[in-house]
């Protein structure tokens, strides 16, 4: 950046917004910084969310990038639970939902990966849940325990770190993965049956080559052309991520870069309807 005094909003407050923040003050920008992330907490790490975070081994301080002092003795403009709603690229000017405004010279947008809900009956109830944030994590630690049954759809890593989250916690816990093996597409058979044997061997069950119908009192599930059902008290999905937004080619005036594809963190903090193509 060849104008170390521009001011430079990030649109996302996740794994890639907070550490380029920080790196842009690091590597000597002296101009304003400004961030902005729908979370009420600062940047953190995400992988523990399944692990140590459902085990009540972490909180939002342990897993923080940098602590919250940080930002503002870096002079970072830090504005939390606040979404963009709307981008005037030639006036290079930023909407957010609490009504304020913000004026760039660079925009960047880093707003991540948002759940895919699976679009199936009972998707939407209350005991249904995906783990994307830390508190889609805090919901699901306190509704997992003795005496509570999980399902988890999807055998791939997070998946399976849930399940055993959630053996750890005292559920039972049962994984229902579409691939008629566990990480099919990431490790090979025999990793696959690996993990497989590690966790039955601390109690977690599998349906494989299971495709889920729909939730309710019980989970529907079909296995080679057969329906199941399976009961649960909690159900994770572990469908899919799709990115939070498509932005729009800026103008000619204007200077956006869009990191997602760096940053698979959950995020919901741009909500920019496209503008019409001239």
């Amino acid at each position: 950046m060849s104008d170390l005094n521009a001011h430079v909003v990030i649109i996302g407050a996740g794994h890639a917004g907070g550490t380029l923040a920080a790196l842009l003050r690091q590597y000597g920008h002296t101009g304003l910084i400004s961030m902005v992330g729908d979370e009420p907490i600062p940047p953190y790490q995400r992988p523990p969310l399944s692990k140590a975070w459902l085990k009540g081994e972490a909180d939002a301080d342990s897993l923080a990038l940098r602590p919250l002092a940080f930002y503002g003795e870096a002079n970072i403009d830090f504005r939390p639970s606040v979404r963009a709603v709307k981008l005037e690229r030639s006036a290079r000017k930023v909407h957010l939902s609490d009504g304020s405004e913000l004026s760039y010279d660079f925009l960047v947008i880093a707003t991540g990966a948002r759940a895919i809900a699976l679009p199936i009956p009972g998707a939407d109830l209350k005991g249904v849940l995906s783990l994307r944030t830390a508190a889609d994590a805090e919901a699901l630690k306190a509704q997992v325990g003795p005496g509570k049954q999980l399902a988890v759809v999807g055998g791939g890593y997070i998946g399976l770190e849930v399940a055993a989250s959630g053996r750890a916690l005292g559920a039972e816990v049962v994984v229902l993965e579409r691939e008629t093996r566990l990480l099919a597409r990431v490790a090979n058979e025999v990793l696959s049956e690996f993990f497989r044997d590690y966790h039955q061997q601390r109690g977690v069950r599998f349906e494989l080559g299971a495709s889920v119908t729909g939730f309710g009192t019980v989970l529907q599930f079909w296995v080679g052309g057969n329906i199941g059902t399976k009961a649960a008290t909690r159900a994770l999905e572990r469908a899919a991520a799709a990115p939070t937004t498509n932005v729009t080619a800026p103008a000619a005036a204007t200077q956006i870069v869009n990191p997602n594809a760096l940053d698979s963190s959950p995020r919901a903090d741009l909500d920019i309807p496209p503008e019409p193509t001239p």
